[in-house]
């Protein structure tokens, strides 16, 4: 076999294995982010946990300044063909009548870091992109070791 042959045949699996992981990145987002993160602190949280289910729910509990907390519950909808990538919590059923009152919108990114960012509205419509300086609607998220 020819040198240049080796090196087109060296040079297709390359692609091949590349083109798989890039597929496969495209299609794992959703599956991506189940697990438990932590919430980094803001100006309002001192400290918070984010956790998707693999049944299309979440819980998000939230440590606030004053040192109250909450918990919400209810299911997520992430639409990965939306750029940057959209996801919704939603409080009782995503797309219900009232229910653009009770959603988050937002819209994620997995950082280099492994980090995940989203950035939610402050009203019912989805931010187009992230600020440049994270503000109140930011969700800065690390994944979290969960022991089994």
């Amino acid at each position: 076999m020819s040198r240049s042959m080796i090196v087109l045949v060296m040079l297709s699996g390359c692609l091949l294995i590349f083109g798989s992981m890039v597929q496969a990145a495209d299609e794992s987002v959703g599956q991506a982010i189940i697990g438990h993160w932590s919430i980094a602190p803001n100006e309002a949280r001192t400290k918070g946990t984010l956790i998707f289910n693999d049944n299309g729910t979440y819980e998000r509990i939230e440590t606030g300044k004053d040192n109250g907390s909450y918990s919400v519950k209810g299911p997520y909808k992430i639409n990965e063909k939306q750029h940057p990538c959209a996801i919704d919590l939603c409080v009782d059923k995503c797309g219900g009548a009232g229910s653009e009152w009770t959603t988050l919108f937002g819209i994620l990114r997995f950082l280099d870091n492994g980090q995940l960012e989203i950035q939610f509205s402050s009203n019912s419509e989805r931010p187009e992109a992230f600020p440049q300086k994270p503000d109140l609607g930011t969700y800065l998220l690390t994944r979290k070791a969960v022991k089994e």
